[in-house]
C-alpha cells in the first residue's frame, strides 16, 4: 500500500477502534508492508525511513532525497530529486542506479518497472528491473499509470 503525504502516522482498526500514534511529524511516501512502514521524512532531507508496523525502531535507510518510493521484497525503488530510478537492497546496503530515463509515474510487476519517461514525451515504457530490455509501449502523452490484475491502466 501507498500514500503520498501527511502529518502524523497513525494505525487503526478497520472499524475506528484501537487509534494508535506511530510517528509525529510529516511524512511522505508512505509504504506498508508485511513486516515494516516506509516513507520519507522532509525533516532528514527526505530520506527514506524503516519502522516497525508498531512503530517502534526508526531507522534512516539513506542519506539522499528520495520520492516515489515503492517496497518490493527485499528491494526499494526510489526516485532521486532528478527523477532518476534507483533500487536500493535491504540486505546488502548497496544502491543500483537502473537506467538513465528521468521518471515520472511508475510501477512494478513480476520483474518489470512500467513507467512514463519524461525524456520522451510521457510516453509509456517498460524495462526488466535490472534495466535492461528497455521498451516504449505506447506513443500517448500519459498522465498516470496504475498496474492492476497483469493490466495497465492509464491516463491520456
Amino acid at each position: 500500500m501507498t500514500m503520498n503525504k501527511g502529518t502524523n502516522l497513525y494505525k487503526m482498526n478497520l472499524d475506528g477502534s484501537s487509534v494508535i500514534l506511530l510517528h509525529t511529524g510529516e511524512i511522505n511516501n508512505l509504504n506498508v508492508t508485511e513486516d515494516a512502514i516506509y516513507f520519507t521524512d522532509p525533516s532528514k532531507n527526505n530520506s527514506i525511513v524503516r519502522c516497525n508496523l508498531d512503530g517502534s525502531n526508526h531507522q534512516q535507510i539513506n542519506e539522499e532525497p528520495s520520492n516515489s518510493i515503492l517496497v518490493d521484497g527485499d528491494c526499494i525503488y526510489y526516485l532521486d530529486d532528478q527523477n532518476i530510478l534507483y533500487r536500493f537492497d535491504k540486505k546488502t546496503k548497496q544502491k543500483l542506479q537502473i537506467g538513465t530515463d528521468h521518471i515520472g509515474s511508475y510501477n512494478l510487476l513480476k520483474g518489470w518497472i512500467y513507467y512514463l519517461n519524461k525524456n520522451d514525451h510521457n510516453h509509456l515504457y517498460k524495462m526488466h528491473i535490472d534495466g535492461s530490455f528497455r521498451k516504449q509501449i505506447n506513443e500517448y502523452v500519459t498522465g498516470n499509470i496504475i498496474i492492476y490484475d497483469d493490466l495497465v491502466y492509464y491516463l491520456i
